[in-house]
């Protein structure tokens, strides 16, 4: 409670209850005789001051937040209150103030003030629905992205936004995962606006109270279709040969071992042929490497038309190829070497002429393990060159008992 003079340095304090000396920091014996000014400082709003200063000269109830400053200098907000009080003659004779200190509160609004705000600006896809899976707010880039708006699709439930893309035991997925309070997270591709398809990245998470039990969800997606396009790219550029494009041995190994085992489960036949320019460094020696690079790419071209779909094609290395033919036994895989081997004979290959390869040719065995395999198609490779190459040389053509030396 203050008198009424409001002439510089305005009311002085007469009256403070305990609470308002716990708010400050002051004694009742500090504020009384002091004016409201002692809790003022650096971050009081002075146009506040004027707006409180006018309503009591014209006697009115002034209502208003402010930041005060306690004792020991450091500020808090107050909710605040200041009524006049007049004496029988109708002069005002007091001024009582009621504070509330409000800081948390203020705290707290202006937290949420910067989520909202980061919500707005976000440029991921926001949503939020609450326990029963209606909508309660989606931002902007959701909107943008989805040509849906909140004035749309609030109060609708969540069913709203299912798309025919999507499987329906994708949407299973999400509701058994979030049954279980867990969060929901997948990478899909999505139909947005305009049918324009993209992966998205989506993150389904619970929000809970205090007691654990769950008051919303919260997605928040995100286009990753630019990042998915990359990881693709370095998978493939990883799994393929530069020069020819084909796969690389890496690969080659993986779709090898994958085939087997596919063969394991079926018992369906599978044959491995091994393919080696001949004279390859007399081409590289005496044309250059570049030429001899040119054949490589020419030798490919050749062999990829004459190749099944179902077929893999890759480079072993330097002028080796492998070709795994999957249905394939091991006669068919010979006829299919020889008139490989016909047609590189038969082609013209520009500032070189004609060429020969020559070629192995393994059937793959029952649990047969892959190092023994790679090791049978080498040797008959090996055996095709030592009788004079451009020729075919299959596995049941050697001595099978005469394994290579393990230290090959």
């Amino acid at each position: 409670i203050t008198d009424a003079r409001l002439d510089f340095p305005g009311p002085k304090i007469i009256y403070v209850n305990p609470a308002f000396t716990k708010m400050t920091g002051f004694t009742a014996d500090e504020l009384i005789g002091a004016t409201p000014r002692i809790l003022q400082g650096e971050n009081t709003d002075p146009e506040l001051m004027v707006q409180l200063r006018t309503a009591l000269d014209a006697g009115q109830l002034w209502a208003g937040r402010a930041v005060n400053y306690r004792k020991d200098g450091t500020s808090y907000w107050v909710e605040w209150n200041i009524s006049p009080v007049r004496g029988d003659s109708g002069k005002i004779t007091h001024f009582v103030s009621v504070q509330r200190d409000i800081t948390e509160s203020v705290a707290e609004r202006k937290q949420l003030e910067m989520l909202s705000s980061a919500l707005e600006k976000s440029p991921d896809y926001i949503l939020m629905a609450d326990a029963s899976g209606c909508i309660e707010y989606v931002n902007p880039a959701f909107e943008a992205y989805t040509g849906t708006y909140l004035e749309h699709i609030r109060g609708h439930n969540l069913q709203l936004l299912e798309t025919d893309h999507s499987s329906a035991n994708f949407y299973r997925n999400i509701s058994k995962t979030l049954g279980q309070d867990e969060s929901f997270r997948s990478t899909f591709v999505n139909r947005g606006k305009e049918n324009h398809m993209s992966h998205i990245e989506q993150t389904i998470t619970p929000v809970k109270n205090s007691d654990g039990d769950t008051l919303r969800y919260l997605s928040v997606s995100k286009d990753v279709t630019q990042r998915v396009q990359k990881e693709k790219e370095l998978k493939r550029v990883a799994a393929t040969d530069i020069l020819t494009g084909l796969i690389n041995r890496w690969s080659f190994d993986e779709v090898l071992r994958e085939e087997i085992e596919r063969t394991r489960r079926h018992g369906r036949p599978l044959s491995l042929i091994m393919v080696d320019i001949d004279h390859f460094k007399e081409v590289n020696d005496a044309c250059g490497h570049d030429v001899g690079d040119d054949v490589l790419v020419q030798l490919c071209g050749i062999l990829r038309v004459n190749l099944r779909v179902g077929d893999h094609f890759a480079r072993w290395g330097g002028e080796e190829f492998m070709i795994l033919t999957p249905e394939t036994d091991l006669e068919q895989a010979k006829a299919l070497a020889n008139k490989l081997r016909e047609t590189i004979k038969e082609t013209p290959f520009p500032d070189v002429g004609t060429l020969t390869a020559s070629f192995g040719v393994v059937h793959v065995r029952p649990g047969e393990p892959v190092k023994t395999l790679l090791k049978r198609v080498d040797r008959l490779l090996y055996e095709a060159k030592e009788q004079g190459r451009d020729r075919v040389i299959i596995a049941d053509e050697l001595d099978e008992s005469k394994e290579p030396c393990q230290g090959l």
